[in-house]
């Protein structure tokens, strides 16, 4: 199943951003874009890592994929009459134990990318988000692929530089570091033990964030989602630049061919 996207769908993309944006910067919700970002990201692991290694498994094991391949539970009402196999459910207490986990480390320490798993998780999560939603949409044409780049362009610049001069701190920068967040870091530092501290001193999950001795090496999904955006564009150019080479080519020896 995948999504065309047209140019209403990428002006309404920035317009949602934008809100989404706001609405983190003026309200701590921080804990809560945690909770959902680690059960979709759960759903990821699952779809994008466990599902490939065990049809990978079964194909290498005939007996165990045997046993994958088994339903154990039949047309449950409770799911609208789904059916499971086994490999589905064990992709399932896999990827969401993975998540639970990276949820609870967040909610337990007060930085927790202090914690080698919580940040591996969290990167492992991000590609993972940035591979299925890449999957899911595409573009077909070069005006949405312009148009969508170029409003991406301005979104990042307006955000991040001109939005300090009109809120005196830019807007992008705290969300995604955490900085915007009510607790006080001097507070935390004093009594890490507070239960209002942990994990405020951690950035927006949608980071891909590898911790270096002097800080931490970031990278935003929405970028890694933009630069695959890019590359479709540039495939769609490739593609159209070989059709009509091919066209001219075809047209050229046509031509000669009526000459002769």
């Amino acid at each position: 199943m995948t999504m065309e996207i047209k140019a209403f769908h990428a002006v309404m993309f920035v317009i949602v951003a934008s809100g989404v944006l706001f609405v983190l910067f003026f309200f701590n919700l921080y804990k809560v874009v945690r909770v959902v970002y680690g059960l979709g990201g759960s759903f990821c692991l699952s779809h994008i890592i466990f599902h490939p290694l065990g049809d990978v498994l079964s194909s290498k094991r005939p007996r165990v994929g045997k046993f994958l391949k088994t339903i154990p539970f039949r047309n449950l009402p409770v799911l609208g009459g789904f059916s499971f196999q086994w490999i589905d459910i064990i992709c399932f207490v896999l990827a969401y134990g993975m998540g639970i986990a990276w949820i609870y480390i967040g909610f337990n320490r007060v930085d927790p990318l202090s914690s080698t798993y919580f940040w591996i998780v969290q990167d492992i999560m991000g590609v993972c988000y940035c591979i299925l939603i890449l999957g899911l949409i595409h573009i077909n044409t070069i005006m949405v692929a312009t148009v969508l780049l170029v409003l991406i362009f301005f979104y990042d610049i307006f955000y991040v530089f001109l939005t300090p001069y009109l809120f005196g701190t830019s807007v992008m920068i705290d969300v995604a570091t955490g900085e915007g967040s009510a607790v006080d870091a001097d507070h935390c530092e004093k009594y890490p033990f507070d239960k209002a501290c942990m994990g405020s001193q951690a950035p927006l999950p949608m980071l891909l964030a590898v911790p270096w001795t002097n800080g931490e090496c970031c990278s935003s999904v929405v970028v890694l989602v933009s630069c695959g955006l890019y590359i479709q564009d540039l495939s769609i150019i490739e593609s159209l630049s070989t059709l009509i080479k091919a066209h001219f080519i075809s047209i050229t020896r046509n031509d000669k061919s009526s000459r002769l």
